[in-house]
């Protein structure tokens, strides 16, 4: 019984947090998206929303993924040793995030540029190269990120990604305000630079300065040392990275293709309407997921540590959020009239009347089905039947 109620404890708190970061990191960007989207041409909105974003998602999704997932199942209490050592062997692992993230930010930067025949001097091809820049400075917060997980740190995450969130967002609106002649393309790179580094600065400046895991065990690269690593947790990254690929066809693949054949008008209904109709989702639904999660790796963890089986009794704590969230997805569909109201109150007449009202519904039902069904949406062109 006091097994179960540290549970439902360790779930509602997590929750509680996950909750509060969810609302801030994509509430603020919410209310800043009303306001850019009235200053930004189809064409720029599409590189803000469709284009840089699967770009970066694609790169740091594939890095660090599947880590996350394995490393959340790292028993790092089950031998008895110091606090140091156990974050030093989950360490281990988790620095192997930063190498795997760099070869696949170079490649995706050669491919982009191969693909769309870039040169250095091009502003697109610049700002790919400063996203690739701010996915290594992300990268490099990884490793202390997990650790943070791990340790079920959630005040960290809260105040990192808020404050990396707001960073973000004041460096697009000053840029955009102060610099209106700046290319736009470069304007969101520099800001997504600006997150990545407001990461890397609060997760460093917490460990190195607080002094939670002492600064020598943050670096286990000592010669002889490093290849004593926990291979059986190494190969469970391997085998969720493996699994990532596939995640991210099913989570991205609509954007590949709208970004592969279709229009920048087309991108930039999409990205408008995938805004709106995915807030609630990420906002309230997502929290359950990951705290239910990170709850089960951690009774996991405990049990195994205990000796003792798993019981019946704990599977309701567990399971209830996944129901939860299964039932709020029937609850996001709603009327592309409704939508589209609602986005014209958001992001002003002139931006609506930009946007064909036949393809803004279409757009809208066809990614509320795809959400249902799995197939990737036909956007119609503007002025289409």
């Amino acid at each position: 019984m006091a097994g179960d109620g540290e549970r439902t404890n360790n779930l509602s708190r997590t929750f509680k947090y996950l909750f509060a970061t969810q609302f801030l990191s994509r509430g603020i960007p919410f209310i800043f998206n009303s306001w850019i989207v009235r200053h930004l041409t189809e064409e720029d909105y599409a590189l803000y929303a469709v284009q840089f974003h699967l770009f970066v998602t694609c790169i740091l999704f594939l890095s660090r993924e599947g880590f996350r997932r394995a490393c959340m199942r790292a028993e790092i209490k089950c031998d008895g040793g110091s606090a140091g050592e156990n974050a030093s062997r989950l360490l281990k692992v988790a620095w192997m995030t930063v190498p795997f993230g760099i070869v696949l930010t170079v490649a995706a930067c050669i491919l982009v540029f191969w693909w769309q025949e870039l040169s250095y001097s091009n502003p697109y091809g610049q700002a790919i190269l400063i996203n690739g820049f701010a996915c290594i400075l992300e990268l490099f917060a990884e490793p202390l990120y997990i650790l943070s997980q791990n340790m079920l740190l959630l005040r960290l995450r809260l105040i990192a990604e808020t404050a990396a969130t707001l960073a973000r967002c004041m460096t697009t609106y000053n840029l955009i305000v102060k610099q209106p002649d700046m290319e736009k393309g470069i304007v969101f790179a520099l800001s997504q630079a600006a997150y990545g580094a407001c990461l890397f600065v609060c997760y460093w400046g917490y460990f190195l300065l607080l002094r939670v895991v002492n600064s020598f065990d943050l670096f286990p690269f000592r010669v002889g040392y490093i290849m004593n690593y926990d291979r059986q947790l190494s190969n469970m990254c391997t085998l969720f990275t493996l699994q990532s690929f596939r995640k991210l066809i099913l989570q991205e693949g609509e954007k590949m293709v709208l970004v592969w054949l279709d229009t920048p008008y087309n991108q930039a209904v999409y990205g408008l309407v995938d805004k709106l109709g995915s807030l609630v989702v990420r906002l309230i639904f997502l929290p359950f997921e990951e705290s239910s999660y990170a709850t089960f790796a951690r009774c996991i963890i405990v049990e195994k540590d205990e000796g003792c089986k798993s019981g019946g009794n704990s599977k309701p704590d567990i399971i209830t959020p996944r129901l939860y969230l299964d039932q709020g997805f029937g609850e996001e569909k709603g009327n592309g009239n409704e939508k589209m109201a609602i986005c014209e109150s958001l992001h002003g007449v002139r931006v609506m009347e930009s946007f064909d009202d036949t393809a803004l519904i279409s757009s809208s039902r066809a990614f509320e089905e795809q959400k249902f069904q799995g197939w990737t949406p036909f956007w119609p062109s503007k002025g289409a039947d």
